[in-house]
């Protein structure tokens, strides 16, 4: 794997996913905007979970401990992102 195209892929994702926990951008945009072609673990689980963070929230009104969990997790995720820029 080309470690540039993979700093630019997490780069790329970690600032989409901050966008999406700001309230800027909907996991909608952002699955839309995704770096697809990063051949990257980390950023491809992210994109993954984005699909659970779009299609989820009738189960995050009804539970806030689901609804912390996964903005908690997300959060984790950009830290780890952010990291291994």
């Amino acid at each position: 794997m080309n470690n540039e195209v993979n700093r630019e892929a997490r780069r790329s994702a970690g600032d989409l996913l901050q966008s999406v926990l700001e309230g800027n951008v909907s996991a909608a945009e952002a699955i839309e905007k995704w770096p697809l072609d990063s051949n990257d673990k980390l950023v491809d689980r992210v994109y993954g979970l984005l699909y659970h963070l779009r299609d989820d929230e009738d189960i995050r009104s009804k539970d806030k401990r689901y609804a912390d969990w996964q903005f908690n997790e997300f959060r984790s995720l950009l830290e780890e992102l952010r990291r291994e820029e």
